[in-house]
């Protein structure tokens, strides 16, 4: 009995809750009615104790969640066992997890990332309340590698600060802390000391892969982003707004960013302090430089800097536009010795009163190219290069840096002092497409640029892209015909073009390819151009084609539109079964049917059916000429035939026509009459084809009449003997 008692004791002692053991996979709910889990922490709990061992997505009903969550490193996880929390309605506002801000450093987060992998949170909003000074939202440390952040809102109360303990994003650095592939997309980070603050182990040990893509940070107080021992970092397409006008400001602080370094397409609208400051940041490998392109940087603050480069190199610097509006400030700010092989050119900067546009010391050689830029600015000067000396002008900064030839001074037009957009300018195709890779094709709104004459700034605004319209023949086209084609395009682009421009048309892709020269002269924006080929298309062969016409332009913009197209149908002429002559008593009537089938007849009369009843009505003995015009697939064939009536009373005139020939026929010089008969020719007479006479033979051989004066033609011979009268249809060639 102790025995038994004692194995069922043991036992029950061993039963654990089946959700702390299964392996977790699939969708599970979090809070609502009836959920997998009520909180995060009793999902995360189980999570942490179980692992995975497939994709799991935890569906988050809407409400406000306040608590604190720890994700340690899960046993499953991989790149197909991903681990999602979101709101289950997909609305960024409608499920909130919160945690008050602290007065201590002790557990500093609403979320905490140990060491987790493929970790992503989506269209939440995760906060910290109050305004106490320790006010991080998302922790992380340890080796937590693929953790995604995408279309959240991640905010806290810490308006105005400057401490990193109130950081929205804090990853610090540290010989366990790895952080590689984070992914920060579409998110909205709003106040905090500091938006991301993501730095690797050290200068040895980078973090690999981190990108910042389509985020809005808002009124950071010290940095918006600072990313320190990095490789390969991608900041695209943000929006970076602040207040602060501190000079220790900065909306993207790198240090140590290496190789493949990408800051692209973003917008800053800042008051002081700096919006891009690179320290120790160069390419370590020469195929991987870094690009920094087509952002648009607006300051409204004193003694703000645009660009802040500390010993960083192997950058490529193309197509930025810059607006600072106060004094003391600066465009581009360079020194330190190992600040090199920067490539600088196709950039606008515009400053205010007492300011500079460069400011270049401390270093040796630090341009491998330094051209195509635009300056501006009205009270302030170009700047410094390498000396103390202020360059007053562009001129005397060319002097300076032996650089910049083809550089300009004027007044880029901006939309407004935040908009950096270009209303109209001589920045017009003013850049150049001499660019070394890594390079950009297009500007800042993804706008396609031009290959050979790109604008100078971040923004494409005129744009040279021809669009072909149409190609346009008459359809349809009839058999052995010859056609006009046209070519019609519009200049679909941003600016006024004159061009003497190549274009082309084939008909079907074996024909041979015709190409003419098209002169357009100052095309507008908007307009079209129609060119009329000389070169006419010859219908040679019946069927349906397709006639293809284009240009070619080599700096268009687009060249997915450059073509036009149609389907030409080539029909035959319809062919007529009318009887050459007809002859027929006096009385009688006939019946002249040219085919069936065709779309429209048009008879000598104006009749419009098919068939034409024939009598002697009007006519008594003699012929009629009746002709008829049949049009089938918008061809034409005219045909004629010659209706004889005779006097039937006997049969001698009937027999005498059966007895007659006449050869050849047609005939050029000469035609033969022959008689079978006993008949004797009286007279023989030559008739036009509407019945006059031409002429009229009575003496000598009338077996051999010359027409070698006649004009090629139809004609008819009467022909009379003591046996009757018969008229024979006669074509001189």
């Amino acid at each position: 009995m102790i025995k038994k008692l004692f194995f069922a004791v043991l036992f029950s002692g061993m039963i654990i809750p089946s959700f702390l053991l299964a392996q977790l996979s699939g969708t599970k709910t979090i809070g609502g009615t009836s959920p997998d889990y009520a909180t995060f922490a009793l999902a995360v709990s189980a999570l942490n104790s179980s692992g995975v061992n497939g994709p799991v997505v935890f569906n988050v009903a809407p409400g406000t969640y306040t608590e604190q969550i720890s994700i340690n490193s899960i046993s499953g996880a991989s790149a197909t066992n991903t681990i999602t929390f979101k709101s289950s309605n997909n609305d960024s506002t409608a499920v909130i997890l919160n945690y008050a801000s602290s007065t201590n450093a002790t557990n500093n987060y609403v979320v905490n990332l140990n060491g987790p992998d493929y970790i992503i949170f989506k269209k939440m909003t995760i906060e910290r309340t109050g305004t106490n000074s320790y006010a991080v939202v998302v922790n992380i440390v340890g080796t937590s590698n693929y953790v995604s952040f995408e279309n959240n809102i991640i905010k806290n109360g810490a308006v105005g600060s400057v401490s990193n303990f109130t950081s929205l994003i804090y990853a610090p650095n540290g010989t366990g802390n790895i952080h590689t592939n984070q992914t920060y997309y579409n998110n909205k980070f709003v106040n905090g000391g500091i938006g991301i603050y993501n730095f690797g182990a050290g200068a040895n040990t980078l973090c690999v892969g981190t990108k910042v893509e389509n985020n809005i940070f808002q009124n950071q107080g010290k940095w918006a982003m600072a990313l320190w021992y990095q490789d390969g970092t991608i900041i695209t397409e943000n929006q970076i707004n602040a207040i602060s006008t501190s000079t220790n400001y900065y909306a993207i602080y790198g240090n140590y960013c290496s190789n493949a370094l990408r800051i692209q397409r973003n917008k800053f609208s800042l008051v002081g302090g700096v919006a891009i400051y690179l320290q120790q940041s160069a390419s370590q490998n020469a195929q991987l430089k870094g690009l920094i392109t087509n952002n648009f940087i607006s300051m409204s603050g004193a003694s703000a800097k645009a660009f802040y480069y500390s010993n960083s190199s192997n950058h490529h610097i193309y197509y930025n536009s810059v607006r600072l509006s106060a004094a003391s400030s600066v465009g581009f700010y360079l020194t330190g010795t190992q600040s090199t092989a920067i490539r600088y050119m196709n950039n606008i900067i515009q400053v205010g009163s007492s300011s500079m546009c460069m400011e270049i010391t401390n270093t040796t050689t630090p341009f491998s190219s330094l051209d195509n830029n635009a300056y501006y600015f009205p009270g302030g000067s170009m700047g410094k290069y390498k000396t103390s000396t202020v360059h007053s002008s562009l001129s005397a900064w060319q002097t300076a840096t032996s650089m910049e030839s083809n550089s300009i001074n004027t007044n880029p037009n901006f939309t407004s002092a935040t908009d950096l957009h270009i209303i109209s300018s001589s920045l017009a195709q003013q850049g150049t497409s001499a660019l070394t890779t890594p390079s950009v094709s297009i500007d800042i709104d993804g706008q396609t640029r031009s290959a050979t004459t790109p604008d100078i700034g971040a923004d494409e605004f005129s744009i040279k892209d021809f669009m072909a319209v149409s190609v346009q023949v008459s359809n349809p086209m009839c058999h052995g015909k010859k056609y006009n084609v046209t070519f019609t395009l519009k200049n679909n682009g941003t600016a006024p073009v004159s061009k003497v421009l190549p274009v082309k048309y084939q008909i079907a892709s074996v024909s041979s390819i015709i190409t003419e020269l098209a002169n357009i002269q100052n095309l507008a924006p908007g307009a079209s151009y129609t060119h009329t080929f000389t070169a006419q298309l010859n219908a040679t062969s019946a069927g349906t084609y397709k006639l293809k016409g284009w240009f070619n332009m080599q700096d268009d913009a687009n060249h997915n539109n450059d073509t036009a197209s149609m389907m030409a149908t080539i029909n035959p002429y319809p062919v007529l079964n009318l009887p050459i002559d007809t002859t027929i008593c006096g009385g009688k009537s006939v019946v002249l049917d040219p085919g069936a089938g065709f779309d429209s007849y048009l008879w000598y009369n104006s009749d419009t059916t098919q068939t034409l009843s024939v009598d002697s009505t009007g006519i008594g003995f003699g012929a009629r000429w009746i002709a008829v015009a049949v049009t089938d697939g918008g061809c034409t064939t005219s045909d004629s035939t010659l209706v004889i009536f005779s006097d039937c009373t006997g049969i001698k005139d009937i027999e005498f026509s059966r007895s007659l020939s006449i050869y050849p026929n047609p005939a050029i010089d000469m035609v033969n009459i022959e008689v079978s008969s006993s008949a004797v020719l009286r007279k023989v007479e030559i008739l036009s084809i509407d019945g006059q006479l031409i002429q009229s033979n009575e003496q000598g051989d009338l077996s051999r009449i010359s027409i070698s004066t006649l004009p090629k033609g139809i004609y008819y011979l009467k022909i009379e003997s003591n046996n009757g009268i018969a008229i024979k249809k006669l074509i001189k060639q």
